[in-house]
């Protein structure tokens, strides 16, 4: 056969007589009970089988197979089966099998007359009836089924009989002989294993990923897994190869047009087998979905439940249906596919807009969304109003959802239609609150060039400024807003929507102007719409903040919140609420910085563009309490997911917490940063991170060269100051180590005016007065700095200073012990080992390895040192210069290198440099 390579013939199918019948097919125990039973009846005992089993789950084959074993046992077999209107011809299953003829009127000596002969059969052998369907047998061939079973107690007559479904009149008839000793075997679905083995049979290979994928949409029904199999052969849709079967590229993906017609067929045959009532539920149901809630369906058909019971009874009794709870399945996938397929294109279609109708009522968007999706053609303006509903709906609770409905919509909707350019809008909001910033800007930017009203053109390069600015593309962003606003055609609550937009574009500080426009908007309250207000004050709060009036900002970044209300949730405009949240975090008390982000609702938290702000703001909250190691996990969170969604304005805010959190556990190359868009408090404090990334590896004196505008600039950004306590005292230590004393005391002179200025945020006077302390060489005020600090690095910090202070003896000892203690307990293993190495100068030595299990050689076997001594070393640094980074001797770097190369196998830094980058790679990789 085309498409089948290495089958010399065609395998059989289930079902035959052969090495794939049921009673090695999935069905040995069942066999097993068969056999033991014809055992029992072959040696003259008397017995009944019940044996029970959906359409297609095999009972016919099982009768033949009956037969046969029962024949080479030498039992006299008398077979017949009822039809579906077999209720017409009364006792015909029983008749027919034992070659029998009824008279009208006979029915009185009837029992007598059939017991009679199967007795005398008996006499010479034993006697099997089997008979099959039993589900549609007359009530009267059941009572004398009964009958019979209860005379013939002492012959050697037994019986195997089936039904198809558990409601219906042999119910009566299967539970007496029940207990009178019959055996009930249940044939349900095969098992994975056994399906896999009829595929070997029917192709003589193993299925493929794919194929495998098809076979178990029939769910393990015999019936449909063969004709499915001999369909995919006769149509060309199976390759072997290799030992391996599997679908054929035109057959690929899986879905529901992968079925071939016989396939179709069988399962429409199962379907025909229903009552009209029932046949139309499932046609429904089957544009419904796989499963579905029963109540749903009721409302959608307009008629009770307990009216549509009797043909979910059938339905479910013929295994086409199951219900679990409230809700309703497709036993079979194939099915399912199948009685879809069957509903009339424009039928189907009708159904799918009615069903997305219900369930967008009810909320459900997503799963209404999908049904609209398949309604709506282009014309049809219900089902895609409905569809526009459902994504908006969706872009809230499911943002993918809602950007692939809103896609759709406007998919369907021509140039020049009046509903275009509100589509397009929609589509690029829900494609970027999505987060796919960079294909909502592209969206939003092609469309410009496509007829539409004034006032939908401006509304479209608004959304795209706020997109493009989100993407960290100002100068763009600003390019679209002004030229919104050079139109005088555009007022009211539209030019409102623009200005919002420029305020909103000059808080990264590019726009030296916002301050007095929000100014001048805030003197005419009444004359702008709340969202333009809240802008503007929250403008004038990052103002007050940077410039150190911190209660001010508060006061406005509170207003705004109040005047802003809930953001919306298709706006990229940065959420009043946020900005206060970071404020709060800057300045304490913790527990509310806490109470901030609880406050979002589902005007933030909910909206996906600002979902990494929660791993931010606790990255903020950890680093502030010493919490090295998971700071740098939720800064590495917040970091990752922004720049998922591609939100360059989080990202720019987390970036620095993640360097100075990785500076502190010796990450060097982690803390590299470059300067990127944001607001003007992410801004210095990249400024700043990036200043301690060049002390760490380069000395004081670089750092100052090369970030100088960090100090000279220092009175633009004092906020820096509020919400890093370590800032001003770095600042001044850096800049006396180069030299620089003018420097140092103006970081000291801004820390105290600072403070002063904001007497009600006392830790601002701690990291005032440990400035000053550094630049006067003033003990007492390193002290009290010391023991004001709640940072513990911030405390462990002041501690050294005051050992460095003491120069030697004692004193300096004590204090240097104690700061080593506090940078070990925070982990910040670089400081540590700094202490370390001025303690071993003033005669003191302590222990810091750890013992564990390590392999003798290779790359695991380094300790934590040498692992760093060997990275320095491979990225070409010197001995003194590594020695330098990490607080050690050159001694001991030299002794470590000496170990390194004993314990890899080699013995120059070319080779190191050649195995670092092997040995990084494996590491990332987890071997």
């Amino acid at each position: 056969m085309p498409g089948i390579q290495g089958r010399a013939r065609t395998a059989p199918l289930p079902g035959t007589r052969s090495a794939t019948s049921h009673r090695q097919r999935g069905r040995e125990n069942e066999w097993c009970s068969v056999l033991a039973f014809l055992d029992r009846v072959a040696a003259g005992e008397q017995g009944s089988l019940l044996v029970e089993g959906g359409r297609g789950m095999g009972r016919t084959t099982l009768h033949a197979e009956i037969v046969r074993a029962a024949n080479e046992r030498g039992v006299q077999v008398a077979a017949g089966r009822s039809f579906e209107l077999g209720h017409l011809i009364p006792l015909e299953p029983l008749l027919t099998a034992l070659g029998e003829v009824s008279e009208p009127g006979d029915e009185a000596g009837l029992v007598e007359r059939l017991s009679d002969h199967l007795a005398e059969r008996a006499a010479a052998r034993p006697v099997l009836i089997n008979l099959d369907d039993l589900q549609w047998a007359d009530p009267f061939t059941l009572a004398v089924l009964r009958a019979l079973n209860e005379r013939l107690e002492d012959a050697r007559v037994s019986w195997v009989i089936s039904r198809a479904t558990p409601r219906d009149d042999s119910a009566l008839l299967f539970d007496a002989l029940e207990r009178r000793g019959g055996e009930r075997i249940t044939l349900g679905p095969l098992g994975t294993a056994a399906q896999v083995d009829v595929v070997v049979d029917a192709l003589g290979a193993k299925p493929g990923e794919g194929l495998r994928e098809l076979i178990a949409t029939a769910g393990g029904n015999p019936y449909l897994l063969t004709e499915l199999l001999a369909g995919l052969m006769e149509e060309d849709m199976v390759d072997v190869h290799s030992g391996r079967a599997d679908l054929t590229g035109h057959a690929l993906p899986v879905r529901a047009h992968v079925l071939p017609a016989r396939a179709r067929a069988a399962a429409l045959h199962v379907l025909d087998h229903l009552s009209p009532a029932a046949r139309r539920l499932t046609s429904v149901a089957a544009v419904f979905g796989r499963s579905f809630s029963f109540a749903d369906f009721a409302d959608l058909v307009g008629e009770t439940p307990s009216s549509l019971l009797p043909a979910l009874e059938e339905a479910s009794d013929l295994g086409v249906l199951s219900a679990d709870g409230e809700e309703v399945s497709f036993q079979y996938e194939l099915m399912w596919w199948a009685a879809c397929d069957a509903v009339p294109a424009a039928t189907r279609w009708a159904l799918h807009q009615q069903i997305g109708e219900l369930l967008l009522s009810q909320g459900d968007s997503t799963a209404a969304g999908e049904h609209l999706a398949e309604a709506a053609r282009q014309g049809n303006e219900r089902a895609l109003a409905g569809l526009d509903r459902a994504a908006a709906q969706a872009s809230i609770s499911a943002p993918r959802t809602g950007a692939k409905l809103a896609m759709r919509a406007l998919a369907l909707t021509p140039r020049a239609r009046p509903k275009r350019a509100g589509r397009v809008l929609a589509a690029a909001k829900a494609v970027a609150a999505a987060g796919r910033l960079d294909t909502a800007a592209d969206l939003a930017h092609a469309a410009e060039n496509e007829p539409m009203p004034v006032a939908a053109a401006a509304r479209l390069r608004c959304a795209r400024a706020r997109i493009l600015s989100l993407s960290g593309c100002a100068e763009e962003a600003e390019g679209a807003v002004e030229a919104v606003l050079a139109d005088p055609d555009i007022g009211g609550e539209l030019r409102d929507e623009a200005e919002l937009c420029l305020l909103t574009l000059g808080l990264d500080g590019a726009d030296p102007d916002g301050g007095i426009r929000a100014e001048q908007i805030l003197g005419d309250r009444a004359s702008y719409g709340d969202g333009l207000v809240g802008g503007a004050l929250l403008r004038l709060a990052l103002d007050a903040w940077n410039a150190g009036r911190l209660d001010e900002g508060l006061a406005k970044a509170k207003e705004a919140v109040m005047v802003s209300g809930q953001a919306s949730p298709d706006d990229c405009t940065i959420p009043p609420r946020l900005v206060l949240a970071i404020m709060l975090n800057e300045v304490g008390p913790v527990q509310e910085a806490h109470a901030a982000p609880i406050g979002f609702g589902d005007g933030v938290s909910a909206h996906r563009l600002w979902t990494p702000f929660r791993h931010l703001l606790q990255a903020g909250m950890l680093l502030a309490t010493g919490s090295l190691g998971p700071a740098k996990a939720e800064a590495t969170l917040a970091v990752t997911r922004s720049r998922v969604l591609g939100n360059r304005l989080l990202e720019a805010a987390a970036l620095p917490l993640l360097a100075t959190a990785g500076l502190r556990m010796g990450d060097l190359d982690g803390a590299a940063l470059e300067l990127r868009p944001g607001l003007p408090l992410t801004r210095a404090k990249t400024m700043l991170a990036m200043a301690r990334a060049t002390e760490a590896k380069d000395g004081p004196a670089q750092a100052l060269t090369e970030h100088v505008d960090v100090w000279d600039r220092l009175e633009e950004h004092e906020g820096l100051l509020v919400g890093d306590v370590t800032a001003a005292p770095w600042l001044a230590r850096v800049a006396l180590a180069a030299d620089d004393a003018q420097r140092a005391g103006h970081a000291a002179a801004v820390a105290e005016r600072l403070a002063k200025g904001n007497l009600g945020f006392p830790g601002l006077a701690v990291t005032a007065t440990h400035a000053r302390g550094l630049l006067d060489s003033d003990m007492e005020a390193l002290r009290r700095a010391s023991a004001g600090h709640r940072d513990p690095w911030a405390k462990a910090s002041a501690e050294e200073d005051i050992g460095v202070l003491i120069g030697f003896g004692p004193g300096a000892v004590k204090s240097l012990e104690a700061a080593q203690a506090g940078f070990t307990e925070v982990g910040a293993e670089r400081d540590a080992a700094r202490l370390r190495r001025r303690l071993r100068r003033l005669g003191v030595r302590h222990r810091h390895w750890k013992r564990d299990d390590r392999p003798a050689t290779g790359w695991e076997s380094l300790t934590e040192t040498e692992s760093k001594v060997a990275e320095l070393v491979a990225e070409g640094l010197t001995n003194q210069e590594s020695a330098d980074r990490l607080f050690l001797s050159v001694h001991t770097v030299a002794f470590h290198l000496r170990q390194i190369y004993r314990k890899l196998g080699i013995g120059s830094r070319v080779e190191l440099a050649r195995l670092a980058p092997e040995s990084h790679a494996r590491s990332r990789n987890g071997s």
